[in-house]
């Protein structure tokens, strides 16, 4: 795998060839431009283990609720006739509540509190899922 130098490599490179430069101006002419690519490989190794220090402590970026499709959800209040309720999901180790809709095709089935769903569709802007009954036993 080749790696490609980023703009972060090449500022270092420059500036280790830069502080070799200055520092080691009176070396001899062959000897000079071997220490000065060394000077910038050098620093190119030094920023690299510096930023992989860094983020290393980056945490994984977040899905957000569009991520939580084919997820299970707990049923917080029973589903009304029209085949609305409220579900409750982990999203990021935290519990998130969305208003939760059955597909048409599911209108007619009863979901009691507590049982599990699963997430088919989430729209965000509103705040609200679509969720399927067909993978779990509702324990009629």
């Amino acid at each position: 795998m080749v790696l490609l130098p980023t703009p972060i490599d090449v500022f270092s490179a420059a500036m280790g060839i830069g502080a070799v430069g200055c520092l080691l101006s009176a070396v001899p002419q062959p000897l000079f431009g071997l220490l000065l690519g060394l000077g910038g490989f050098a620093m190119v190794a030094t920023m690299r283990a510096i930023s992989k220090a860094i983020f290393a402590f980056a945490s994984e970026p977040s899905a957000g609720v569009e991520g939580l499709v084919g997820r299970e959800a707990t049923v917080l209040t029973a589903f009304n006739d029209e085949g609305k309720g409220l579900v409750q999901v982990t999203l990021d180790g935290q519990l998130v509540q969305l208003l939760a809709s059955l597909p048409k095709t599911e209108l007619g089935i009863k979901v009691p509190r507590e049982a599990n769903v699963t997430v088919l569709a989430v729209d965000p802007n509103r705040g609200s899922c679509t969720v399927t009954t067909e993978f779990h036993d509702l324990g009629d």
